[in-house]
């Protein structure tokens, strides 16, 4: 995967799984948030979101799968497995 030029939180992403694996298997799906370690480097804090502006003006590249998607094909894909 390269990126989509889009932010999206760990919280959105896990809550993202969380529907979707429950749509999937119609079993309820227990999320348990804890605390980060108190030695937590400074560098894990971080944002990042993909900077795709070079290649897309270099290549007629365009991301077709969002987020959404591309979890939904990872749980399908999953399943299928």
């Amino acid at each position: 995967m390269i990126g989509s030029g889009k932010g999206v939180t760990i919280k959105d992403a896990i809550s993202c799984v969380t529907q979707l694996a429950e749509e999937k298997t119609n079993k309820s799906v227990e999320v348990i948030s804890i605390d980060p370690p108190a030695l937590l480097s400074p560098i894990e804090n971080r944002n990042f979101i993909a900077d795709i502006s070079k290649l897309k003006k270099m290549s007629t590249w365009e991301p077709l799968v969002g987020i959404d998607s591309g979890i939904t094909e990872t749980i399908r894909s999953m399943m299928a497995n």
